[in-house]
Formats: C-alpha cells, structure tokens, sequence
C-alpha cells in the first residue's frame, strides 16, 4: 500500500506527513482535525506506517460519523482489517 500526500475522509482532505513531532515522541502517528493534517511517525516500518494510517482514518469516521468507538476497538477494527487489506493488495 503506497501512504498518499492527501486522503478525502468524509468531505475533508488530510495532508498526510511522515515525520516525528518533537511535541509528541511517543506517538506512531495522530490526526489533527482542526489543521486536517494526519502524522506518521518517520521512525515506523513500511507495514506500521500504513496499519497507523488506517488506524488514523478510522478515527477519522469514528469523529465525523459520530460512531462513539473507543479508542481500543479503533485498535481492534485496524488490527483486523489491515491483513486483509495488505494481503489483498486494495
């Protein structure tokens, strides 16, 4: 899976960078609604990099949609979908 400049989630087009916040260290990656900007940590694995952009884009629905996922079943959607879409390649 290549990792995009941009990604439209419902409406609303995110910049998309690779690169460590010294403000965040920690962090493998975060999405900031207000600025519509999605941060990849530079220090990630190719395979990390994408599973923490589909984690980011599920945030994105989960707020925009008003779901009301938790945090953990955000984790868990990514952990079981991010196989299926790398082994299928979509």
């Amino acid at each position: 899976m290549l990792i995009p400049d941009t990604i439209e989630v419902a409406g609303h087009i995110f910049m998309i960078r690779i690169a460590d916040d010294p403000k965040k260290p920690t962090e493998m990656g975060y999405i900031h609604f207000h600025t519509c900007e999605i941060r990849i940590s530079e220090t990630l694995s190719a395979t990390q990099k994408e599973a923490t952009l589909l984690h980011e884009i599920l945030e994105a629905v989960n707020e925009f949609h008003s779901i009301g996922l938790k945090h953990k079943q955000i984790e868990q959607l990514e952990a079981g979908l991010y196989p299926v879409i790398k082994r299928r390649k979509l």
